[in-house]
């Protein structure tokens, strides 16, 4: 049974096929600004080749789907989206080409899966609400079917099941935030120092210790 708490557009049970939609949403955006930082980094050091080839021409790519997503939806104008955004996404594979070489085609790839990647919000979330409706089921079962003591059964697998789940969905939301950051996001725009580190020592001159 569904608690009357449940916003029917977002159920993940009903239309996980909109929180599919939020979910590489929330990708898009998060590997732009990733790329918006990464393309400022880069024109700062003065490597415009490695902006273009790495950030700036994903834009260009994004511009182009966006442009043959128009021409399919809109057929009034569509040989014009087509015609537009062919352009862009042929631009889009120069500038890799020229930025990396020919297997910088294959970063298109790589692009897609970044984004892509940011679907395992969908994978929480069906996975935690799926045992927390699978506690739910499981305490009613044993009100019904355990005599007597079935209710304090019950509750005891209610709130050990909720409580389980919640640490095993709280371990697992950190795990994946932390990749979607690290892989995902700061791959786009991370500049490793330039100074080697050295761990914390003293020369001396005069004096040794033992």
């Amino acid at each position: 049974m569904r608690l009357p708490t449940v916003f029917e557009p977002v159920d993940a049970f009903v239309h996980p096929d909109h929180i599919l939609i939020i979910a590489i949403a929330i990708g898009l955006l998060y590997t732009n600004i990733g790329f918006i930082l990464g393309a400022i980094n880069n024109l700062r050091y003065g490597n415009v080749k490695e902006a273009i080839g790495s950030q700036i021409c994903w834009f260009v790519f994004e511009a182009g789907l966006i442009f043959l997503a128009i021409g399919y939806l809109m057929p009034t104008i569509g040989i014009i989206g087509y015609a537009i955004g062919g352009v862009l996404v042929v631009a889009t594979i120069g500038m890799l080409v020229w930025a990396n070489g020919a297997y910088g085609v294959m970063d298109i790839f790589s692009y897609m899966g970044d984004v892509l990647s940011y679907a395992r919000l969908l994978a929480l979330c069906l996975a935690t609400g799926g045992i927390a409706m699978t506690v739910n089921i499981l305490a009613g079962m044993v009100n019904d079917m355990v005599p007597m003591i079935g209710i304090v059964l019950a509750v005891i697998v209610f709130i050990g099941g909720h409580i389980a789940n919640f640490a095993f969905q709280v371990l697992g939301a950190f795990i994946n935030a932390l990749r979607l950051n690290y892989v995902e996001f700061f791959s786009q725009f991370f500049m490793e120092g330039k100074g080697k580190f050295e761990a914390f020592k003293a020369k001396r001159t005069f004096t040794k210790i033992k």
